[in-house]
């Protein structure tokens, strides 16, 4: 299996990282906000698009998190749909 290609695409106010291992190519974000992802541009993605907030919005919708973002204008970022879990090794308790 192939590592794939990662890319950081950035502008003050968010960074959007993609990695092509985990993209299954449901084009979700090219329907959600075709302004900042387009496969015919390169590079195919184009922050200066759209707002950071629409942005996120659309990285949000990616099933595969092979689109994730972080802002970095202060507002809120990304938050996992559940909770990270430890479990204790051989406890079968978690």
């Amino acid at each position: 299996m192939s590592a794939g290609h990662r890319r950081t695409y950035e502008t003050e106010a968010v960074r959007v990282l993609w990695d092509s291992s985990r993209c299954i190519h449901t084009g979700i974000c090219l329907q959600t906000l075709p302004s900042v992802f387009d496969v015919r541009r390169r590079p195919w993605v184009d922050l200066q698009g759209a707002e950071a907030s629409a942005v996120a919005n659309a990285v949000e919708r990616c099933p595969t998190g092979a689109l994730r973002y972080k802002r970095l204008d202060g507002a809120e970022g990304e938050e996992p749909q559940r909770p990270t879990l430890s479990c204790p090794p051989r406890t079968g308790r978690c």
